[in-house]
């Protein structure tokens, strides 16, 4: 046992020699503190949830867009799925990966039909989230963040003691694959 947990180890170690692990490029560079990785002009979401355990205190999730990211986060609210599948690629793209996942579980599902009936031809369709703010940031203090939402460019101001996460987004929505289920048509019988 010893021998081979000794074995592990060192093929683990002239697998990953020390310093050279590539979790991380050795030339990116991290900030200070969590409020760092936020810029002026960058594009984020804001989630919010509120405690309800006692208190009322909000909790905010910050979600990081790029300039597409941004603007397909915004038209899935404005747009329609077929819409959005011609104006972007990327969300064409992954609708077929969402269609053909769905498609590989079938034939599994179509097993455990009751007698005479199938799976009708699978269909899209888009959660959207309606309680993210989209924002833009206006300023990073120390212990804040200002924001502006809206046409009107409303302000709101976050403290940083009220942000649970920062995470980067694609904007991609939600997609899910369904279908329903149906009678096997006559002619099909016929043919089994």
């Amino acid at each position: 046992m010893c021998r081979r947990l000794a074995i592990v180890m060192l093929v683990a170690a002239t697998a990953f020699p020390a310093g050279k692990l590539k979790a991380q490029s050795p030339t990116e560079t991290f900030p200070r503190s969590l409020l760092g990785f936020l810029k002026p002009g960058m594009h984020v979401g804001v989630d919010y949830t509120v405690n309800r355990s006692g208190d009322a205190e909000e909790h905010f999730s910050l979600k990081i867009f790029d300039d597409t990211g941004y603007r397909i986060a915004v038209d899935t609210r404005l747009l329609s799925l077929d819409e959005l599948r011609r104006k972007y690629p990327v969300i064409e793209k992954h609708a077929e990966k969402t269609l053909s996942n769905y498609q590989q579980q079938l034939p599994d599902r179509a097993k455990k039909l009751a007698r005479g009936k199938r799976y009708a031809k699978p269909e899209l369709s888009m959660s959207v989230s309606r309680r993210t703010l989209f924002c833009k940031v206006i300023h990073v203090g120390d212990d804040y963040v200002l924001v502006s939402y809206g046409e009107a460019e409303k302000r709101r101001v976050l403290p940083k003691h009220m942000i649970k996460r920062v995470y980067w987004s694609e904007g991609l929505p939600h997609l899910y694959a369904s279908a329903r289920v149906v009678a096997v048509d006559t002619d099909e019988k016929e043919q089994r």
